[in-house]
C-alpha cells in the first residue's frame, strides 16, 4: 500500500506557504516525473492562516512596513512561473488600487490585507505549479500523528477517529498555538471569571461585549497593547482628527506592564542601515569558531560599540540642529538627549524618567515622554531622516538582529546564555527600541490619554480582592479600582506550554524532543540544522517529520518576526534546506 500524499504541511499560514513556495521550486527545477503530491492541513483559510484572517478588525494594523514585507524572496523572476518571484506587500496593494490607504497608514498595511495578499498569493503558487505541485486542502486540524513505516506517517483529522490520511513526510508549520494557563492565570481566572481575558491574539478577541465605562486594566504595553487599544476605541466609533473625538462608548482604561513604559514607535524616516563595524564582522567571525560561545562575553560588547557609536552622532547631530528650534523643541531634545545617556538595558524601565520628565506623577511623565517621542518624529520628517537618537540606534540594531538570526542555529551558545544574554537581555532591548509599532500608533495613544480615557499606570501591583491596580510613586500609594484585567500579549508559543492536542501527544509520546544545550530548556523543538528535521528526545531523527517556523525557537531565534524581501533571509534559506532534505527523503537517500 502506497502514502496518499508525498508530503502533509500542518499549517497553511504564510510559513506554510513558503514551505509551498520552496517545495514547488525544488520540484520545478529538478524533478521530470509527475507531480509532487502535497496534503495541506489548517482549519482556517488557506494562506493567512489563523493570525492574518481576512475578516479582521479593519483597525489592526501590521507592525512592519508593507514596503519590504514580501512572501516571496526576490522581485524579478529567474524564469517563467518563478514560485519564489513577486511583489512586495506595498506593490500588491498598489497594483490594488489601495495606495490611498498605504498613505493614510504611513506605509503600515492592515492586517487583513496582508491576509488577503497570502491567499492570493497561494493561489498563483497552486496555480502556475500546477504540473509541479498537486495540492490538496483540507480544512480541519491534524489531531495526532503516528508513524507507520514505509507509508511514513498517520496523519488523524478533526472530526472522526477514522478521518486519516498518510503521507510520507509531514512538515510542522503551526505557527502560534494556543498555551496553558499558568498558575497564576488559573488564580485570576478563578477570581475574576469573565471579567479576566488572558493572553492571546488580540484579533481573536471578542471585546465588543465590554460595556462603556468598564475600567479596564491592559497589561502590557507593548505590540498587542497598541492593538487591544485600536479596538475598544476606533472599532466602538471613535476618530483620530486633531485628537481623539470619543463615541462615548469606550471603556475607561488604564495600562501598564513589568517595565512601566509602551514599546518606542517605529519612525516615519525609519530605515535599517548595515553596520560596516570591522570589530563586529570579527566578533561574529570569531563566536563561529567557538566550541563554547557567550553571547554577553563574545558578541555583545562589539554589538554595543556599533551602538554607542550611532548614539554618539545622533545625540551631536540632535544638540546641533535644536540651536535653531522653538523652546519647547529644543526642551524635548534636551530630555530625550538626557534619556539616552543611561545604559541601552535600562531605556526601557519606567525609572529613567525620573529627573529627566517632571510630571506630578507616573502618567503625566509617561505621556509627556511620549509627546517627546511624537514631536522629535515630526521634525525628523521635517528633514528626511531620523533626529530622534533611539531611532538612530534602532536604524542599527534591526540588521544586527537580523545578521544573529542567521547565524544563531550554527553557534555553539552556552544555553544560559542563550536564555539569558541573547533570548533575555538582547531580545527584550531590541524588542522595546527597534520592533515596536508605526508611530501613528503612539500618536493615538497620546490622543487617547489626552481625551481622558486611558491612564498610565507604570509597573503596578496586580490585587485580585477587590480587583485593583497599586502602583507606588516615590512615597504615594495609587490604587485604581478595576472591573476586568486583559493581558495585552501574545501567549507563551513554547511547545512545552502548548495547548495544541497535536504537538501535546506528540511530546508525551516522546515522538519529539525539546531543544536543550547543557542541561537548559531552550523552550522549542529539537530539530537538526540546517535541515529542519525533528529530533526524538534521544537526538535521533525522526524519519520523515519536520519543524519550521516558530515550533523551532531555541534552535532557531526570532523565529516570530514576519518574512521581507531578500533572498538571503533566514525564513526562506531555512525552508529551502527543508525542501532539500524531504526530496533526499522521498527519494530514499
Amino acid at each position: 500500500m502506497t502514502s496518499s500524499y508525498d508530503v502533509a504541511v500542518i499549517g497553511a499560514g504564510p510559513r506554510g506557504v513558503i514551505v509551498l513556495q520552496q517545495l514547488g521550486d525544488l520540484w520545478q527545477r529538478t524533478e521530470t516525473g509527475g507531480p509532487l503530491r502535497v496534503l495541506v492541513i489548517d482549519s482556517c483559510s488557506p494562506g493567512s492562516g489563523s493570525v492574518w484572517g481576512t475578516r479582521q478588525a479593519s483597525e489592526l494594523l501590521m507592525n512592519g512596513p508593507a514596503s519590504v514585507t514580501s512572501i516571496f524572496p526576490r522581485c524579478d523572476p529567474r524564469h517563467p512561473h518563478d514560485p519564489t518571484a513577486g511583489p512586495t506587500l506595498a506593490q500588491w496593494m498598489m497594483a490594488q488600487g489601495q495606495n490611498d490607504e498605504l498613505i493614510a497608514y504611513d506605509g503600515y498595511a492592515r492586517r487583513r490585507d496582508f491576509g488577503r495578499y497570502l491567499e492570493q498569493s497561494l493561489a498563483r503558487i497552486e496555480r502556475d505549479l500546477a504540473g509541479t505541485l498537486e495540492i490538496t486542502f483540507a480544512q480541519a486540524d491534524a489531531r495526532r500523528l503516528e508513524p507507520v513505516g514505509e507509508q511514513g506517517w498517520r496523519v488523524t483529522l478533526s472530526g472522526s477517529p477514522t478521518n486519516a490520511e498518510y503521507a510520507r513526510c509531514v512538515v510542522l508549520a503551526t505557527g502560534h498555538t494556543p498555551s496553558l494557563m499558568t498558575p497564576e492565570q488559573r488564580r485570576r481566572r478563578q477570581a475574576l471569571g469573565r471579567r479576566y481575558v488572558a493572553a492571546a491574539n488580540a484579533s481573536q478577541e471578542h471585546f465588543d461585549s465590554i460595556p462603556a465605562g468598564t475600567r479596564v486594566y491592559l497589561e502590557g504595553l507593548g505590540l498587542s497593547f497598541f492593538d487591544v487599544l485600536a479596538l475598544v476605541t476606533a472599532r466602538r466609533g471613535g476618530r483620530f482628527c486633531d485628537g481623539y473625538q470619543a463615541s462615548g462608548k469606550e471603556p475607561r482604561l488604564f495600562a501598564g506592564s513589568r517595565h512601566g513604559l509602551p514599546f518606542l514607535g517605529r519612525g516615519r524616516t525609519f530605515r535599517g542601515r548595515p553596520s560596516e563595524s570591522a570589530s563586529l564582522t570579527d566578533a561574529f567571525e570569531d563566536v563561529r569558531q567557538c566550541t563554547s560561545a557567550d553571547f554577553a562575553r563574545d558578541l555583545m560588547p562589539a554589538i554595543r560599540g556599533v551602538l554607542e557609536r550611532e548614539l554618539d552622532e545622533a545625540v551631536g547631530e540632535l544638540d546641533r540642529r535644536s540651536t535653531q528650534w522653538s523652546p519647547d523643541d529644543r526642551a524635548a531634545a534636551v530630555r530625550v538627549a538626557r534619556l539616552v545617556r543611561r545604559p541601552f538595558e535600562e531605556w526601557h524601565d519606567l525609572r529613567t524618567l525620573e529627573g529627566v520628565y517632571e510630571g506630578a506623577d507616573v502618567h503625566q511623565r509617561i505621556r509627556d515622554f511620549l509627546a517627546d517621542e511624537v514631536r522629535l518624529d515630526d521634525l525628523s520628517v521635517e528633514i528626511g531622516h531620523s533626529l530622534d537618537p533611539r531611532q538612530r540606534v534602532a536604524e542599527r540594531i534591526a540588521p544586527i538582529r537580523n545578521r544573529l538570526r542567521a547565524m544563531v542555529p550554527g553557534l555553539r551558545l552556552r544555553g544560559e546564555s542563550y536564555l539569558r544574554d541573547l533570548d533575555g537581555g538582547f531580545r527584550s532591548l531590541a524588542s522595546f527600541i527597534a520592533t515596536g509599532p508605526p508611530m501613528l500608533r503612539i500618536r493615538q495613544t497620546l490622543a487617547v490619554a489626552d481625551a481622558g480615557l486611558l491612564t498610565f499606570v507604570g509597573a503596578p501591583t496586580v490585587q485580585l480582592a477587590p480587583p485593583a491596580v497599586v502602583t507606588r510613586d516615590s512615597t504615594v500609594v495609587h490604587t485604581h479600582a478595576i472591573d476586568m484585567l486583559i493581558e495585552a500579549r501574545v501567549p507563551d508559543s513554547s511547545p512545552e506550554s502548548t495547548a495544541s492536542p497535536l504537538l501535546r501527544d506528540l511530546i508525551d509520546r516522546r515522538l519529539i524532543g525539546i531543544h536543550e544545550v547543557d542541561g537548559c530548556s531552550l523552550h522549542g523543538l529539537s530539530v537538526e540544522v540546517p535541515t529542519g528535521a525533528v529530533l526524538r528526545p534521544n537526538g535521533v531523527r525522526q524519519g520523515g517529520l519536520y519543524a519550521f517556523g516558530i515550533p523551532t525557537e531555541g534552535t532557531y531565534w526570532n523565529t516570530v518576526a514576519g518574512p521581507i524581501s531578500d533572498g538571503d533571509h533566514p525564513i526562506f534559506t531555512s525552508a529551502a534546506e527543508l525542501a532539500a532534505d524531504i526530496r533526499n527523503s522521498l527519494k530514499g537517500h
